[in-house]
């Protein structure tokens, strides 16, 4: 077991703790779906650094504070049906999405700026008219000299 197996373990081991109070099957559902989380984005780190997990576990947020999230949801689920997925990560991959659909958004924007700019300046002149230049006149070929 490497460092950062033991860093994201005694996460977890600290999240369980904190809510020891919870029922079994919800404290469970809770660290299953922190752990998927946190293997997801340990994948996207190149390379993995202690660093970078600790930053995943900073976003993920204090262990107290999951375990109190899951209390307050704990209540409202029945008894007979599992525990849903924890807010925490759908939280996070939820703004992944609206950061990305706004990324392209702002992508597609600036590009139709630069667009319209370079548009303008090819068909203006030095004067700000709009130049439309006649078509050069297309000559025949020469036709040769008849001489004598």
């Amino acid at each position: 077991m490497t460092s950062i197996d033991s860093l994201v373990d005694s996460y977890l081991g600290a999240v369980a703790q904190a809510g020891a109070d919870l029922s079994p099957q919800r404290r469970e559902d809770l660290l299953a779906d922190l752990r998927e989380h946190i293997t997801t984005a340990r994948a996207e780190l190149d390379p993995e650094t202690e660093a970078g997990v600790r930053t995943i576990l900073d976003r993920l947020g204090d262990p107290a504070s999951i375990a109190a999230e899951a209390r307050q949801d704990e209540p409202s689920q029945p008894a007979s049906m599992p525990a849903t997925n924890s807010h925490v990560p759908q939280r996070r991959s939820s703004s992944r999405v609206w950061i990305a659909v706004l990324a392209v958004l702002g992508a597609v924007l600036v590009a139709c700026c630069i667009a319209g700019v370079l548009g303008w300046l090819l068909f203006t002149n030095s004067a700000g008219e709009v130049s439309v230049e006649e078509p050069l006149p297309v000559s025949s070929p020469a036709q040769p000299s008849q001489t004598g």
